[in-house]
């Protein structure tokens, strides 16, 4: 028996369909491009202000001698006046001391003397100290 032969049937939205794909296609590789592009350039987007103490790391040391600054703030000594026990989320940052390294700290819910700032020595754990 001869084989019969079947004509390619032709789709009546072969063009369509086509036009369609190449389309999402294309879609897809902008979007690909845009995710790698923005990943790249993710540090200069995406800016962290911390204004709490939560998170910081860079701790004050745990020994230090109480008859000394312990760090200079804004061209000012700070001394020892406490140990205290804060959250870390009820701690502003009010900025960092002359060297840039350690946070300095306001209690934020207490009316305090103006004076009175805080260095981080722990997580929940502050050195409370005065302006001389």
């Amino acid at each position: 028996m001869p084989q019969a032969e079947n004509p390619p049937t032709k789709i009546l939205a072969q063009p369509l369909a086509i036009g369609l794909g190449a389309a999402l296609l294309f879609g897809y590789a902008v979007v690909t491009v845009h995710a790698i592009y923005e990943k790249q350039h993710r540090t200069s987007i995406e800016r962290v202000n911390a204004a709490y103490a939560v998170g910081d790391t860079t701790y004050f040391p745990k020994q230090f001698d109480t008859a000394k600054p312990l760090v200079n703030f804004d061209g000012h000594s700070l001394f020892y006046v406490d140990h205290t026990s804060q959250l870390d989320s009820a701690m502003v940052r009010v900025g960092a001391d002359d060297s840039g390294v350690y946070g300095i700290y306001k209690l934020s819910t207490a009316k305090e003397d103006a004076s009175i700032v805080y260095l981080k020595v722990a997580p929940n754990d502050f050195i409370k100290a005065t302006r001389k």
